[in-house]
């Protein structure tokens, strides 16, 4: 509990040094991000949110290649936003993320399933089955049905499409 705070006391005088001194976008953003992580630990959700939104405010503004960090923040959006009941927000950060990651190299098929599968539920969730249907197929792509532990999550998807399917 003293290193949490700590540590929170820390990243608030980094957030506020890098404020005043005009720091650098990049050491803004780390700022911010650490200080959201420190209060989503703790389970102080709306201080964390304010720190992620601003982190996220921060990053978008960055060259893309220091994009790197919004990944991470979308996934702690998206989590801020379940435990507060908002799937349709949370599908929306899963979904960013998922942009992100789909334009990285294929070794993260799984990555890309686990987001698909958030964001199907996301939306099974509001009802929006098109919008699930939509996920499930691209999980499917991305994933390669020669390697047993994709063809297992392959399965997953169809079973979860049948499933809309049969709700209709």
């Amino acid at each position: 509990l003293q290193k949490s705070a700590q540590a929170l006391e820390q990243f608030t005088q980094l957030v506020d040094l890098a404020e005043r001194e005009k720091l650098d976008d990049g050491i803004k953003a780390a700022a911010y991000y650490g200080l959201g992580n420190i209060y989503y630990d703790e389970k102080n959700i709306e201080s964390s949110q304010r720190n992620f939104e601003k982190c996220l405010e921060i990053s978008k503004k960055l060259p893309k290649d220091q994009q790197g960090g919004l990944v991470e923040v979308y996934e702690k959006m998206a989590r801020i936003m379940s435990l507060k009941g908002d799937f349709e927000k949370t599908g929306e950060y899963f979904s960013k993320k998922l942009d992100i990651i789909l334009e990285l190299p294929k070794e993260n098929a799984a990555e890309i399933a686990r987001l698909c599968k958030a964001i199907v539920i996301c939306h099974r969730e509001l009802n929006k089955d098109e919008a699930a249907i939509k996920y499930c197929e691209i999980a499917i792509k991305n994933l390669d049905d020669s390697l047993k532990e994709d063809r297992l999550l392959i399965a997953d998807f169809y079973i979860e499409l049948a499933d809309i399917k049969s709700s209709e």
